[in-house]
């Protein structure tokens, strides 16, 4: 697989590389706990690379140091103490500019949800969120892996602390398609890493369904039967479980993102 040994090998080029410069900088009275965040910026950027580029943040509050994913080029550039702007609270303060809402969350025990037209995720994306499943456990690799490969719907990401990717969920509306009121859920899965990821997507999804008047039918895969029956979902048919719109409002009301 020589496009993940490549990666893989940048990945570690580049994380030395800048761990190397910020080591340094700690030893210089110089420097200030600010950084700038340095960007590659071409076709192949991330949203949330492109996003951070030239922004700054406290590194006392947040270590957050690049690469962020595979085959991240992004740098950043320690600010020196006479550099500083007279403003004090520049780059103070709860980091809100280094963590995009949507994009990734700075606490380990509450990940940050994204969703995406799937139409919309270019084939590089594709790649890489497999290739950020590649260490978890081999039935929420292989769903993750069925969600990545549907070519309609909504795909949803949860991250972690350091932009990790601890779970995935793929959902689309038939009443786009076939006209029936119908929130099609074909694959949750969780990395495991963050307990209470997989009922967090559940929730984002029943939220959809009841705001849209919609049925919630899961396609459920067997070890995960009695999980779905602990959420209070009725088994319609084999693998098959559902919400109607009033139950999944409900089941928000109860366990609220």
């Amino acid at each position: 697989m020589p496009g993940v040994i490549d990666n893989s090998t940048d990945d570690a080029l580049w994380s030395s590389y800048n761990g190397g410069r910020v080591n340094v900088g700690k030893q210089s009275t110089k420097v200030s706990n600010l950084a700038q965040w340095s960007a590659l910026l071409d076709s192949k950027t991330c949203d949330f690379c492109s996003w951070a580029d030239e922004r700054i943040f406290d590194t006392s509050i947040e270590p957050y140091d690049p690469p962020m994913h595979f085959g991240c080029r992004c740098l950043i550039a320690l600010i020196l103490k006479s550099e500083l702007p007279p403003d004090p609270t520049w780059g103070k303060g709860p980091p809100d500019n280094a963590f995009p809402p949507g994009k990734v969350t700075k606490t380990p025990t509450t990940p940050v949800f994204e969703e995406k037209t799937r139409t919309k995720l270019s084939e590089s994306a594709i790649n890489n969120l497999l290739m950020e499943t590649e260490d978890w456990p081999a039935d929420a690799k292989g769903i993750a892996n069925q969600a990545l490969f549907e070519q309609e719907g909504v795909i949803v990401t949860a991250r972690a602390e350091q932009n990790k990717l601890v779970g995935i969920m793929h959902y689309r509306d038939l009443s786009n398609i076939t006209f029936e009121n119908i929130l099609e859920v074909t694959n949750v899965a969780s990395s495991g890493n963050i307990r209470g990821t997989g009922k967090a997507l559940m929730t984002k999804a029943a939220k959809k369904a009841s705001i849209s008047n919609l049925t919630m039918q899961l396609h459920g895969i067997d070890p995960a039967r009695g999980f779905y029956i602990k959420l209070g979902m009725r088994e319609t048919r084999r693998g098959i479980f559902e919400w109607s719109s009033e139950e999944a409002a409900q089941f928000v009301r109860s366990a609220p993102l």
